[in-house]
């Protein structure tokens, strides 16, 4: 039988160290690794996708102008991702506008002029969407305003220009002596004896026949329906005639269709004549200078066709 020497095992202090320091570095494992692996140490292209825990990437850890445009993925940033006042109007490119929740751009988004008119869609501008006065008379094209497009009874007198209804826009038989103003017309005696201040009176005279001897004088008297307040301040022509009449357009405005004498003038609107050379108007002198007119036509030549037509109106001061 053979005896197995025992060898005595010597316990130093370095080998006790050693064995500590293997514990605890078995023991902390990652975060004493963690420490010796700097910037230096991680390879490019080491740091992968999966390698990323969830939520790891902060706002801090993102170097400012990092993100670019092609690193965000189509339709990732929605509503929530967007800072209130982030989007200026040098972030929007021409005609992107189209992704808009409804009422999500209110009037105080829009610039001054932003609205022109292609943009607006067809029927967009409703009568709601017109101020009152918004529509002048410049914003109407010629023919614009249409029969369909005019209410019934809103044409008003106050709404027709003087002089706006001419005769060819009068429908024959429209005009009925109801219509007629007393004393409009010289032929229906009017219910005062004196012309009220303001009032014009309009009548006619006609002739068409042949002349007697050349150089001849044709006298007619023009009876006005009512004395005058005053004496004829003149008698005037308001239609020029060549030879014949001048017209005088301060006092005797208008024209046969619309005559307008000045308070307190006659005028004559003569707009045909034929085989006259001269024609000679003035206020009677035979009985009331309110009351008629002397009108005198020299005939120009012997037995030839001659004939007249004459407006005159006189208007009272």
């Amino acid at each position: 039988m053979t005896l197995m020497r025992l060898q005595k095992i010597r316990i130093t202090y370095s080998g006790v160290a050693s064995t500590a320091a293997l514990v605890i570095a078995l023991s902390t494992g990652g975060a004493y690794a963690a420490d010796l692996i700097g910037t230096k140490k991680i390879a490019k292209g080491a740091v992968t996708t999966p390698k990323i825990h969830k939520g790891a990437v902060t706002t801090a850890k993102i170097h400012k102008g990092a993100v670019g445009t092609a690193k965000i993925k189509n339709g990732a940033v929605g509503t929530k991702k967007l800072k209130n006042g982030a989007v200026t109007t040098d972030k929007l490119a021409d005609g992107t506008l189209t992704a808009i929740i409804d009422a999500a751009i209110t009037g105080f988004k829009l610039a001054d002029g932003a609205v022109t008119t292609d943009k607006l869609g067809n029927g967009a501008v409703t009568a709601s969407k017109l101020s009152d006065g918004a529509v002048t008379s410049s914003k109407l094209g010629n023919g614009a305003v249409t029969s369909t497009a005019i209410i019934d009874a809103a044409i008003t007198g106050f709404k027709l220009a003087d002089g706006a209804v001419t005769t060819a826009k009068l429908a024959d038989g429209s005009v009925t002596t109801a219509k007629l103003d007393d004393g409009t017309r010289a032929d229906i005696v009017p219910p005062w004896g004196t012309i009220p201040s303001g009032k014009t009176v309009v009548g006619e005279i006609s002739y068409d026949g042949t002349s007697g001897a050349a150089r001849d004088w044709v006298r007619i008297t023009i009876n006005l329906p009512a004395a005058a307040p005053q004496p004829f301040e003149e008698v005037a022509y308001g239609v020029s005639m060549p030879g014949i009449a001048t017209r005088d357009a301060e006092h005797c405005a208008g024209d046969v269709t619309y005559p307008r004498p000045a308070p307190g003038y006659f005028c004559l609107y003569p707009y045909s004549a034929y085989g006259y050379d001269q024609i000679i108007a003035a206020p009677t002198t035979l009985w009331d200078e309110t009351r008629a007119v002397n009108l005198r036509l020299r005939e120009a030549a012997a037995n030839a066709d001659n004939y007249y037509d004459i407006i005159w109106a006189y208007t009272a001061p």
